[in-house]
């Protein structure tokens, strides 16, 4: 194997050997340095592959190799001889594992006759237990095995001194000194439509999911359709000075996100509702940012009670004051909220005639609840008496057991039952040892129940904890049902 290429000296400080080698025998020859190199990310190694071998558009950088020379005194003559003579004078320089040939033409420079320029073709002929350290190309060069072998550009450092601090600093000013192109900046360049570029994109190449991918020609759509005009709040987190800064980034990471088709008039009724939304956040509106607007727009694309009770809890938990995080692991931490309340509201009351018809009104406030919503937010009422397991069981021991579970109480003390007060104070003592606040149950008379007495129901126990007092069933069914709407967020008006 040689490696051949052009030598010369780089920025007056490193031999450098470029030129195009086979991707397999440069990750035969090379390794990376745990130190600094980041781990091998699965999904874009398989992603790189795919990439290798379509073919079309395959390109990228030099991958970025270090050649540590010997630096014990035996070589420190020849290295140095390396260094002075490279590119002016031809040469041949024998290590221990390796071999390095310069070969130097001279002629006459085209700024000045009186000068010459050099032009120094380069050689690297490793032996055995020769091995290159990878500064920038690790992911590229470990998928070498599943891909067709091809030649890719390299760029070889010899280094003499310091060697493993120069690595990590090369590798830090070759990662983080530059500026990245934006996404925006990016998309911009891949939304363009047809007919103003013949070089614009096809939606048949965007299709490809190799190079883009169907969401690519989805979000193209929607830009172009999609005006922000009279949406102030909107404009303001994803425009600036009247430009697009975030908007093409914002419709394409929805439309990765959402599944759905989008349809112009979809976003547009959602980006409408986001819009009225975003005024409530006053003197905090310069600090949303377009990923808690993609966050939005996905709740309302997909549930309009989500939207809602997901603007409650950015509200109260100061979400909005978050910059630079994440929106799908926003998404991810909502979706375990909205599963912590929608659960199951486990019913507390006494099992008598008396009591029936207040079961039935709070079983029917929860049936027309659920009438609004989807198949995957429907409410479960759980009576202890009416709970099915196929077992025998110990009342107290379940009972417990579905307090601790639910994500809600309703405690029904029309007739002022003992196990009815145990229940509540058991949900209390659960919400404080566990540092919650005393809000997931609701207290619930009717004083349409024969012996119901009110005051003397409300024992002195509960005397400080409002409780919705109903003159019959029909009112208790809907104080119930308009209770739990404020709780779950149900209604979006």
């Amino acid at each position: 194997m040689r490696l051949l290429g052009v030598l010369d000296l780089s920025f007056g400080n490193f031999i450098t050997l470029r030129g195009l080698a086979s991707i397999k025998d440069l990750a035969k020859i090379s390794i990376p340095d745990v130190a600094y190199q980041r781990d091998l990310n699965s999904k874009h190694g398989e992603a790189m592959q795919d990439f290798f071998n379509a073919g079309k558009y395959t390109f990228f950088p030099e991958v970025i190799l270090a050649l540590d020379l010997p630096s014990d005194e035996k070589y420190s003559d020849k290295v140095n001889k390396l260094f002075e003579n490279v590119p002016h004078t031809s040469g041949t320089y024998q290590f221990d594992s390796f071999k390095i040939g310069a070969f130097t033409k001279k002629f006459i420079s085209e700024k000045d006759a009186r000068s010459f320029d050099y032009f120094c073709r380069g050689e690297l002929t490793p032996s055995k237990d020769f091995q290159l350290k990878r500064i920038d190309g690790n992911h590229r060069l470990s998928v070498a095995e599943g891909v067709n072998d091809k030649k890719i550009p390299f760029c070889i450092i010899f280094l003499k001194e310091n060697t493993k601090k120069t690595q990590r600093v090369l590798f830090n000013n070759i990662n983080f000194k530059t500026i990245p192109l934006t996404s925006e900046e990016n998309l911009r360049l891949i939304f363009e439509q047809e007919g103003k570029d013949s070089d614009v994109f096809s939606d048949e190449e965007l299709k490809d999911p190799i190079w883009f991918g169907p969401e690519y020609i989805k979000a193209r759509e929607l830009f172009h359709s999609i005006s922000l005009t009279n949406l102030d709040q909107i404009q303001s987190v994803l425009q600036k000075k009247g430009k697009d800064e975030w908007m093409r980034t914002f419709i394409l990471e929805l439309t990765l996100i959402y599944c759905d088709d989008i349809t112009p008039n979809k976003l547009k009724n959602a980006l409408q509702k986001c819009d009225q939304l975003f005024k409530e956040f006053g003197e905090f509106q310069d600090n949303l940012s377009y990923q808690l607007l993609i966050v939005y727009c996905y709740y309302e694309l997909q549930e309009r009670s989500h939207s809602q009770f997901f603007h409650l809890w950015v509200k109260e938990n100061h979400i909005y004051e978050l910059q630079n995080f994440d929106h799908k692991g926003l998404i991810a931490i909502f979706d375990k909220v909205i599963e912590a309340k929608r659960r199951t509201i486990f019913l507390a009351m006494p099992f008598c005639d008396d009591a029936k018809q207040n079961y039935e009104a709070i079983k029917g406030a929860i049936k027309a609840l659920n009438q609004q919503r989807d198949e995957s937010l429907k409410l479960e009422l759980i009576r202890i008496d009416k709970n099915k397991v196929g077992y025998s069981f110990t009342i107290t021991d379940q009972i417990l057991k579905h307090i601790e579970a639910g994500g809600y109480l309703i405690a029904d003390i029309s007739l002022g039952n003992q196990n009815v007060y145990y229940e509540i104070g058991y949900q209390m003592g659960l919400n404080r040892g566990k540092n919650r606040e005393q809000n997931n149950f609701l207290l619930v008379h009717n004083k349409g129940v024969a012996k119901a007495d009110f005051d003397k129901d409300k024992s002195f126990n509960i005397s400080g904890i409002s409780i919705e007092a109903a003159t019959d069933s029909n009112d208790l069914k809907e104080k119930i049902e308009k209770q739990l709407t404020i709780y779950y967020g149900i209604n979006y008006e």
